[in-house]
């Protein structure tokens, strides 16, 4: 599995895709109660607060998980100063439990030590408990406890 960079196209289509599923975790991890709240919080932080310059947004890369030539989930890093943040990561469910999302962990990690960060830091929902074993496997550990959610961290060598 390797991580190919997604070509704006491809970008425009996920931002959709992301949005909605996005809203619904909001929703399903109770931020939000309402629907319509939890669209507009997510489209927002999509659209004008991380990707405000969309695919061209500075610091932000953006990858597919590519296995076989077929595209097997998404991935994508904000650097800021020096830490990274994963700000999506998603193995699609027919791909799951195969090693894909390890690997593409692993693969951030040399991103990010290359680009010459020092941590990398991600949100987890606390109801994605398959998610957070995942991270804790790989080395992350709870940097911040919010109410529906823990920063994880991992500091790189």
């Amino acid at each position: 599995m390797k991580l190919s960079p997604m070509s704006e196209t491809e970008f425009l289509d996920y931002i959709d895709s992301a949005i909605d599923s996005y809203s619904k975790e909001l929703l399903h991890s109770k931020r939000f109660t309402l629907e319509q709240e939890a669209f507009k919080f997510a489209s927002w932080e999509f659209k004008e607060d991380i990707f405000h310059d969309g695919y061209h947004t500075e610091n932000t890369l953006v990858y597919n998980l590519v296995h076989e030539a077929q595209t097997v989930g998404i991935i994508w890093l904000l650097l800021e100063d020096d830490v990274a943040f994963i700000g999506d990561f998603l193995v699609y469910p027919n791909y799951q439990g195969q090693g894909f999302g390890s690997s593409a962990l692993n693969q951030i990690e040399t991103i990010a030590q290359t680009n010459g960060m020092t941590a990398i830091r991600l949100g987890v929902f606390k109801h994605n408990q398959v998610a957070e074993r995942l991270y804790r496997k790989h080395g992350y550990s709870i940097y911040k406890k919010r109410e529906t959610d823990y920063i994880l961290e991992k500091l790189l060598d």
